[in-house]
């Protein structure tokens, strides 16, 4: 006949099992928590950066848009035509219109 343990002794073998168990999966789900938190605060950081990129750029093309703009007005491209290729602009001219007898 095989030797029986003791009520007690496999009660605190269970319960040694038990506690490790919980211990073991207390710590995933703390190691999960962390490294989840961690996940969500390295996105949030390359967003911010992301938005910082879009912000300059978003500058940058205005200043570009405000260049042309600049580039486009008539005594700008006057200006050229005359120091790049010399060209004279006629001055604005009257019209005067005589009506007489026909005839």
């Amino acid at each position: 006949m095989p030797k029986e343990m003791p009520n007690g002794k496999k009660s605190s073998l269970g319960d040694i099992f038990f506690f490790f168990g919980v211990v073991v999966i207390s710590c995933l789900i703390v190691i999960f928590y962390i490294s989840l938190k961690n996940e969500c605060l390295t996105s949030q950081g390359e967003i911010y950066h992301l938005s910082n990129i879009h912000h300059t750029h978003s500058g940058r093309v205005k200043m570009l848009e405000s260049d042309m703009r600049s580039l486009m007005r008539r005594d700008f491209i006057e200006a050229e035509a005359r120091s790049r290729i010399g060209m004279t602009f006629p001055a604005p001219e009257s019209l005067v219109v005589f009506m007489g007898p026909e005839g």
